[in-house]
């Protein structure tokens, strides 16, 4: 409990950071407060469903989350990306995401089962944009240096977590099934691998904040 309670922490820290500045953030920063947001809210509810509330399965409020996360990060990108044909990709999958997760969920893998499935499809994807921002600021973004870009700490974070979590998420379902211990330190580690992504978000903030809104 204690490395959940570390990483609500850290998100919370990080919406309050995001949400205080939200006026002054780009529009690429603006979307990612929406995602953090959306994130710190939705595992907190987890949570109190499991501790608070005692509900036996909170796995339904995952299933929600996965697709608020995605359709805040991918419009994030539709914004940060260039070239018409990347940001219209971006925000066209937003959609087809939210229509094909909640097709998982309402067939085979319901509510109740861990979307393994909806998860793997949101790491995928997140990977593309991740990677295509990441060669478009040496192609043709132009930026004094990739330390001073609050995106290329975004994107680094957000590139490392879902190639981390295609091997851990993919895992889980069938771990859940068969071994709650092993499934429980497989969680820890996508738990870790979430937590370190925030820290890089509040690292993004910080740069945006000495190097953007100062004009440096």
């Amino acid at each position: 409990m204690i490395d959940t309670i570390l990483y609500l922490s850290v998100l919370c820290i990080s919406t309050l950071l995001y949400g205080s500045h939200y006026s002054v953030l780009t529009p690429p920063l603006r979307w990612l407060a929406i995602g953090i947001g959306v994130t710190f809210v939705g595992n907190l509810t987890a949570v109190i469903a499991w501790r608070v509330l005692k509900q036996p399965n909170n796995l339904y409020v995952f299933h929600l989350l996965t697709i608020g996360q995605y359709v805040a990060f991918s419009l994030m990108f539709s914004r940060a990306l260039v070239g018409v044909f990347w940001r219209r990709a971006a925000v066209w999958s937003a959609g087809l995401f939210t229509v094909v997760a909640l097709a998982f969920s309402l067939t085979i893998q319901p509510w109740t089962h861990y979307n393994s499935y909806a998860l793997t499809l949101y790491n995928c994807l997140l990977c593309v944009w991740a990677l295509q921002y990441i060669r478009q600021l040496f192609t043709e973004i132009k930026v004094a240096g990739l330390e001073k870009d609050p995106m290329f700490w975004v994107s680094t974070a957000i590139l490392y977590t879902a190639l981390g979590n295609l091997f851990v998420q993919g895992l889980m379902n069938y771990l859940i099934q068969r071994s709650t211990q092993h499934a429980l330190s497989v969680y820890w580690i996508q738990e870790l691998l979430n937590g370190l992504q925030a820290v890089l978000f509040i690292v993004a903030w910080y740069v945006n904040r000495r190097y953007v809104q100062r004009g440096v």
